[in-house]
C-alpha cells in the first residue's frame, strides 16, 4: 500500500483522525513521522514537545519527572491544557480536509499517573488526573470537537524499549523505561482502550521494523469508515 500513496490518497473515503498511544520506545514517533512522510498525514506532535513549540523553551524548563504529589499534580494540569488546545488543533485541520494523527493523548497522562501512584507511591495522583479527564471530555463535548476515528496502541517488550532508548538522540530518563512503569502503564492502556467506543488495533512492535508497523497501520487506516 505504501508503494502508491496517491493510489491511498483517492480511496481515502474522507480525512481521518489517528490517536496513536503506547509507552516510551515503543516507536509512535517514528510512525507518525512514517504516515506524516508516506501518507500525508499532519503530525500533532505528544504534549511536552507540542508545549516546547508553543513556549520555546525545552522540557527541562517546563516541568520534571515528579517527586511529591504536588509536582505531579501541576504536570497533569500542564498537560491536560495541551491535550485541549491539541485536539481543537486537530479538529481545525480536518475542517480544512486534511487528515491528522495525534501523537499520544489524555490516556498517556492518565496511565503514568497511575503508574507513579503505584511505583513512586504519589497517593492521590489518579483521582486527581480523573477530575482533570472528566473536565477535559465536557470540555471536548461542549464545544463538538471530533472524536478520532481510530486507535493505533504500540506495545514493545522491555528488552526491546531499553535497547531502542540506548539509540536515541535524546535518552529518556530512568523512570520512562523502567520495567514495573511501563507495565502498568502498558495494561493502563489495553483496557481502557479496549472499552472505548473507537476502532483500535493493537500491535507488538518488538519484532517488526518501521516500514511492517505502518503497513499493518496503513491498511488499518484504510478499512475505517
Amino acid at each position: 500500500m505504501r508503494e502508491n500513496p496517491n493510489l491511498w490518497e483517492r480511496q481515502m473515503k474522507h480525512e481521518k483522525m489517528i490517536l496513536v498511544e503506547g509507552v516510551s520506545n515503543a516507536g509512535k514517533t517514528a510512525l507518525c513521522k512514517g504516515l506524516s512522510e508516506t501518507y500525508g498525514f499532519v503530525v500533532i506532535p505528544e504534549g511536552i514537545r507540542y508545549l516546547e513549540k508553543q513556549t520555546g523553551k525545552f522540557e527541562a524548563e517546563l516541568m520534571s519527572i515528579p517527586t511529591t504529589l504536588e509536582i505531579e499534580c501541576n504536570n497533569q494540569k500542564t498537560l491536560f491544557d495541551m491535550e485541549l488546545q491539541r485536539i481543537i488543533d486537530a479538529n481545525r485541520l480536518l475542517s480544512k480536509s486534511t487528515s491528522v494523527v495525534i501523537d499520544k493523548s489524555a490516556l498517556s497522562i492518565m496511565s503514568t499517573a497511575l503508574a507513579f501512584e503505584k511505583i513512586k507511591g504519589l497517593k492521590g495522583a489518579f483521582d486527581h488526573v480523573n477530575v482533570l479527564y472528566s473536565k477535559y471530555r465536557e470540555d471536548i463535548l461542549q464545544q463538538s470537537l471530533r472524536e478520532p476515528n481510530g486507535i493505533v496502541l504500540l506495545s514493545v517488550s522491555h528488552d526491546s524499549a531499553r535497547a531502542r532508548n540506548a539509540k536515541r538522540s535524546h535518552v529518556l530518563e530512568a523512570d520512562w523505561i523502567s520495567e514495573k512503569i511501563q507495565t502498568i502503564q502498558d495494561g493502563f492502556l489495553k483496557n481502557w482502550i479496549s472499552n472505548m467506543q473507537i476502532p483500535s488495533i493493537i500491535i507488538d512492535t518488538s519484532p517488526k521494523s518501521l516500514l511492517e508497523v505502518l503497513d499493518e497501520v496503513a491498511r488499518f487506516i484504510f478499512n475505517l469508515e
